[in-house]
């Protein structure tokens, strides 16, 4: 078969976040929310590893306790809102598939 060439949909750019200014519903802000939220949830886990090893009395240590039960809380009222909204299956528009 010959090789198929296909145009490019979403011209490069050497500044990545100009791609998504190019999608409607795509913003910055939602990118940097959910970097925050991931953070948020991963650090929780960490904590939650350390605590189950015996790493960490929560007694002796109470503001790591706090931070990590708020940045807990943090995740899982990003979760709750994803999931509330219906948006758990939100793939980008440009996202290459592979494998069809």
């Amino acid at each position: 078969m010959p090789p198929v060439h296909r145009e490019p949909t979403v011209a490069r750019t050497d500044r990545p976040y100009e791609v998504a200014a190019k999608y409607p519903g795509q913003s910055l802000w939602r990118a940097v929310v959910a970097m925050i939220l991931s953070v948020c949830g991963g650090l929780a886990l960490v904590y939650l590893v350390v605590y189950t090893v015996g790493g960490v009395d929560p007694l002796e240590a109470g503001w790591l306790t706090l931070v990590a039960l708020v940045m807990a809380l943090v995740w899982l009222a990003g979760f709750v809102f994803r999931h509330r909204t219906g948006a758990l299956k939100v793939q980008r528009a440009d996202r290459e598939r592979r494998g069809f």
